[in-house]
This record gives C-alpha cells, structure tokens and sequence, in this order.
C-alpha cells in the first residue's frame, strides 16, 4: 500500500510527538528529580558544614572560658584550706607563734563538723535545705580550743598572724583574763574550714616534710617549745640550743617532693606492639591532681606470648636532671588483669632502665606507687614512656587505666 504524502508526514510528526514524550518521560523527569535531590542534599551538606565549622570555632572560645573559669577556682582555693589533719593544724600554730613569747599549756580538737558556705549575698531563707546542699559546697569544719599564756603585745601579734595568714582562718570566741603580773592569759576557739575538693586546683609544688633521727630534740631544736614554763620559756638561749646539739650527733633530714608530670595535656600517643595491638589515650576528668589524668584503654586482640602498649610522651623531654629517692605516680584501674605496669628512663648515656610498677592495685581508687630507681642511672635521664605488657597467653586481653600525678622526691640535707 503506497502512503501519500500527507500520511507520511502524519507519521513523521507523530514519530516526533513520542520521541519527544519518551525524552520528556523517560529523561528530563528523572533528570529533574536527581538534580532536586542534590540540590537538597548539598544545601544540607552546607548546613552541617556551616554547623561543623561553627562547633569548631567555638572550641577556642569553650577552652578559653574554661581557663578563665579553672583560674577562678583557683585563685579561690589558694585561700581555702583543703585536706587537713590535727598534726598539720599544729604545725601550722607552730608557725603562727614561731619568735612569739607565747605559752601554750593546752590544745583540745573539738568534734569536726559539717557546714554549708553560704554565699553572704544570698538569701539562705529562700532555698530548702536539698536546694542549699545541690548548689553550695559542704565544708568540713575543725575547731580547735587553745589556751595561753602570753604579753600583750604577744597576744597582738599572734591575732595578726592570725588575720594576714594566706588562708582563711576564723577565730570564734576569745577569753581574755589579766594575771596582774604584766601577762594574759585565757583561750580562744579557732575554726579552719576545709574543702578535699581543693587541693585538686590548688597544688604545693614544693612540698616538706622534717624527719628527726637520735633522742627526742623537741626541748633542744631551734624553735622555741610553746608548752615550756612562761619564765622558761622567756629566759631560754640560743646558745645552750647550739652547746648540747654540738656535743650530740643529731642531724635534720629534709626532702622534698617536687612534680614531675601533672598529665594535664594530650602530649602522650599510643604505641602498641605488635602493630594490631589495639588502643587509644585520651584525657579523663576523673584526677587526684590538677583537672585531668590521661587514661588508656587497650585490647591484646589475641593471646600471645608477649604483648605491650605504651604512652610515649612526646614534645619537650621529661627530664629527671638528679638522683632522686623515690619516683612516684597514681593509678587508677577501672577493670582487674595480670598485666604488668612500669615506665622507661633513658639514661644520659642512652641506656634504658625498665622500672616496673606493680601488678596488683585495687580496682576504681587512685593508687599510689612508689618505684626505686637503680643506682646504675647516670643522670639526667629522660622519661620515656609508661608500659603494660602481658608475658603469657592470658585470656584477660582488655585493659582500662589512668594515669596521674608523677612526681619525685628528693634528700636535701
């Protein structure tokens, strides 16, 4: 059958007609779906990225604020007192009345009690008692009763110890009495508040502690004994304190100890041997000093014959420049294995000493370890790292620690 022409181009412009509808249909439609989706897709990739960027920029701002904030808690736990026992309150009043003419015949520590700092511009009245608890600190209270037996102007310079000391201390009731023999006598309650949570912020760098080896020098030592007789007390010369330790072999031992490493960074990475030993560290709230401790968590993967992992320290080296007693470092296990703990010193020769720590610690609680150096060290040394290692196919392949408080202590006779 022959088509006309007018037939034929029917066919051709109904040809085109679906060739156009399938373009349309099977092409642009898709098309323009696909291009709608990335469009919403990007535009929330942007929004996150913005997001993202945002969280990113605050995160300077965030530590900034937090340094402000740690230097206010700071600058307000230097004039708090924090764990305090009766021997340290007493040494403390020795100080006070050090080069003082005063007598002290009795010290009584009452029962220590719990109270709530309150800030004096609040209104205690408007909060119950749970609300008080959930906002303000609770102190604990040591009240201590002295009694005296001094000079006037005595008694005038020990209240002024007393007022410009460097922390806070509160003297509640004072009796007076006049001996009519030129001196005073009486008593006075003093009350020392205390936070535990302070000496968190607040850290004495160099610190002492005084050891006596020979007969008792309490009535021989160069600072006057306060519960000596008035008249003695008066008359007592430093020339007799200087004859009898002359004649004796009495000597003062003196140490310090000084840190070393506070953990407070993120200058440790993680090395495990071998290579799929896996593990990370990273800074953990959870301290005995200063805001952080670095914590690490390791898994063996598999038992083998031996396994480690170390926090290598990294950045300016930890140098231990002399010979000290003891070094000593906190650890805080959150789960229990076998696996042996110690640190590496590098000598000044380039030797490496292998101390261990120990295996046995008490689970959730800060332990203290005391590690020995060996004498071979020639100093200064380099602390390298800190290791766990496994020597034996143990099945407990998983291990969760923390690390604080690295210090050292030092004889300075």
């Amino acid at each position: 059958m022959k088509l006309s022409k007018r037939e034929k181009n029917l066919l051709i412009i109904f040809g085109i007609i679906i060739f156009i509808t399938s373009v349309y249909k099977f092409l642009y439609i898709p098309f323009q779906k696909n291009l709608t989706q990335l469009i919403y897709d990007r535009q929330e990739k942007e929004f996150k990225y913005n997001d993202m960027k945002r969280k990113f920029e605050m995160v300077d701002i965030i530590k900034k604020d937090i340094l402000n904030f740690e230097n206010e808690i700071l600058d307000s736990a230097k004039y708090i007192f924090g764990n305090l026992e009766q021997e340290d309150i007493i040494l403390m009043l020795n100080d006070l009345i050090l080069d003082k003419n005063i007598e002290i015949s009795s010290i009584d520590f009452m029962e220590t009690n719990n109270e709530l700092l309150i800030d004096e511009d609040e209104e205690e009245d408007n909060l119950d008692e749970e609300e008080a608890y959930e906002i303000y600190p609770e102190s604990k209270v040591h009240s201590v009763k002295i009694t005296y037996k001094t000079a006037y102007e005595d008694l005038i310079d020990f209240l002024k110890n007393i007022r410009e000391y460097e922390k806070k201390i509160i003297i509640r009731n004072i009796d007076i009495n006049n001996n009519h023999d030129g001196n005073l006598s009486g008593s006075f309650l003093m009350d020392f508040y205390t936070l535990d949570t302070v000496d968190k912020y607040h850290i004495m760098n160099d610190g002492y502690n005084f050891f006596y080896y020979g007969q008792d020098l309490l009535d021989h030592d160069d600072i006057n004994n306060p519960f000596n007789s008035y008249e003695e007390f008066m008359d007592e010369e430093d020339d007799e304190v200087e004859d009898v330790l002359a004649g004796e072999d009495y000597y003062i031992e003196k140490r310090i100890m000084t840190d070393l490493y506070g953990f407070e960074n993120e200058n440790i990475f993680f090395v495990g041997k071998p290579k799929d030993v896996y593990g990370k560290v990273l800074l953990d709230t959870n301290s005995i000093q200063g805001s952080y401790s670095n914590r690490i968590e390791y898994d063996f993967i598999r038992p083998r014959e031996y396994s480690e992992v170390n926090l290598v320290f990294e950045g300016k080296p930890i140098e231990i420049k002399r010979q000290p007693e003891l070094i000593s470092i906190s650890v805080y296990p959150y789960e229990t294995n076998d696996h042996n703990i110690g640190i590496i010193l590098i000598d000044a020769y380039g030797k490496e000493f292998k101390l261990s720590i120990t295996s046995q610690l008490a689970l959730n609680k800060w332990n203290t370890v005391d590690i020995i150096p060996p004498i071979e060290i020639t100093y200064p040394a380099i602390l390298q790292r800190i290791y766990i290692e496994s020597n034996s196919f143990s099945d407990k392949l998983k291990g969760d620690f923390s690390f604080d408080k690295l210090q050292l202590l030092y004889n300075e006779n």
